[in-house]
């Protein structure tokens, strides 16, 4: 989606979809399909349209849709049968469009342009280089439109199916969202689920978490007092349904200090100190303190000189130690750098934000160097996400990789290409960004932590 924050030194990114008031699309179902995007603007905006082709606007038209837009397969298939072509054949063609095979379409061209110049030229007073001029504007429409587009009875029941969710959007926000979630986390699909968690922050500023300590997270919790929803901790890397279990459990206890939850942890459940220091690193223990201070009192408690095991005799003196130091560290986070390495990581997306950062500063989610230079980042200031283009001269000088942050100093925008038939097209409404000046943030290595 397009960052809502453009100026000459803040470029706007496009991920998957464009996005702007009149684009609420939230897939490629909608009318951005590829079929009919070049005329998606003057359908929204609800200007009229014609081809001034009397005989297909004439096919076109309804009482209920007075314009010629091409929208369904069943319009394609009138325009075909208009040239006299049989119906099975005519829907063998639209297939062989849609699927894009330039071979089985060919014979249908000639069979096209014969039969409704005919056409036109009887209907139409055209003569006959007129007719073949129609007619080449016509399969032009039909080549361009044809793809991905919706048969009527599909449209309809995608149609209903959007009013449903509309309706639930307004009225049960959490229930959809959670909902939705849970069948993209299932699927396991990243960018489904990057999506949903946008449009939650910008619709109703519900935000997603890796859980809290105190919840029962062994399934997804809606929690509506911290506008948020929880994800079940089994989905996170390396935590168990047992963990998840023993954390619920250990919720329902009050502990005075982390030091505590730490003994508990080593003491009472199946967790071992790398699920402990992920836990730490994406917050679920934040009603103790920053994950910045929290730690600091993890590696104290396992790893400082007077570390706790489960056999230490004097753990009374080292536990009381460990509580007196907790005390004097100040709250303080992670560097957001290592916050989002870590969720990216161990969750699969990027959740913090940091609003005092330059808005032109961006995580490294993934980095792509096999036909060019292209990186999907995050932005660190918004917790929107995009892609960003780099020339390669240009990257060979600066490399950077996936997990560092960079800053934007100087970027273009130029419209986004695709190829069809060898030809470079440029996609109507889509921009690429192309970084042409930046600085590189390596980010902190997260600690490898051993089982113990």
């Amino acid at each position: 989606m397009k960052f809502q924050h453009g100026s000459a030194t803040q470029p706007e990114m496009v991920d998957d979809i464009v996005y702007s008031p009149k684009k609420i699309s939230g897939n490629r179902g909608y009318f951005g399909r590829p079929g009919f995007k070049s005329m998606l603007e003057t359908f929204i905006s609800r200007t009229p349209f014609a081809y001034n082709i009397p005989s297909l606007d004439k096919l076109l038209q309804t009482k209920e849709m007075p314009s010629s837009f091409l929208l369904y397969d069943e319009q394609v298939l009138s325009v075909l049968i208009a040239a006299g072509i049989p119906a099975a054949d005519s829907y063998k063609c639209l297939k062989a469009i849609k699927k894009k095979k330039a071979d089985k379409v060919a014979p249908f061209k000639v069979l096209f342009k014969e039969g409704f110049s005919k056409h036109l030229q009887q209907d139409e007073g055209k003569t006959s280089e007129e007719a073949d001029k129609v007619c080449e504007q016509i399969l032009k429409i039909l080549e361009d439109s044809a793809s991905y587009l919706f048969n009527a009875s599909h449209a309809l029941c995608v149609a209903c199916d959007s009013l449903y969710v509309a309706w639930l959007k307004a009225h049960y926000p959490y229930e959809l969202y959670l909902t939705m979630l849970k069948i993209w986390d299932e699927k396991h699909n990243k960018d489904k689920t990057a999506a949903v968690i946008l449009e939650m922050q910008r619709y109703k500023s519900i935000s997603v978490t890796a859980g809290r300590f105190g919840q029962d997270n062994i399934d997804w919790v809606v929690d509506k007092e911290h506008h948020s929803i929880s994800q079940s901790l089994s989905s996170i890397r390396y935590m168990s349904k047992q963990a998840a279990r023993d954390l619920q459990k250990m919720g329902l206890n009050t502990y005075s200090t982390f030091t505590d939850v730490l003994r508990e942890l080593q003491m009472n459940t199946c967790l071992d100190t790398r699920q402990i220091s992920i836990l730490i690193e994406l917050n679920y223990f934040e009603q103790f303190g920053k994950s910045g201070k929290l730690m600091k009192v993890y590696e104290n408690f396992f790893e400082g000189k007077q570390k706790l095991t489960k056999t230490v005799k004097s753990f009374e003196l080292r536990l009381e130690a460990s509580r007196e130091y907790e005390k004097s560290l100040p709250d303080e986070d992670l560097d957001i750098k290592q916050r989002l390495a870590s969720e990216l990581a161990n969750v699969g997306l990027c959740l913090s934000i940091d609003p005092t950062c330059n808005p032109n500063l961006y995580f490294v989610k993934e980095l792509d160097t096999k036909y060019g230079v292209k990186a999907k980042v995050y932005s660190v200031q918004r917790g929107t996400s995009g892609t960003l283009r780099f020339k390669k001269d240009t990257f060979a000088k600066h490399s950077f990789e996936e997990g560092d942050c960079i800053l934007s100093l100087h970027h273009t925008i130029s419209p986004k290409y695709t190829y069809r038939g060898g030809e470079k097209v440029a996609l109507p409404g889509e921009k690429d960004i192309w970084i042409n000046e930046y600085k590189i943030s390596k980010a902190p290595k997260l600690k490898e932590v051993k089982e113990k």
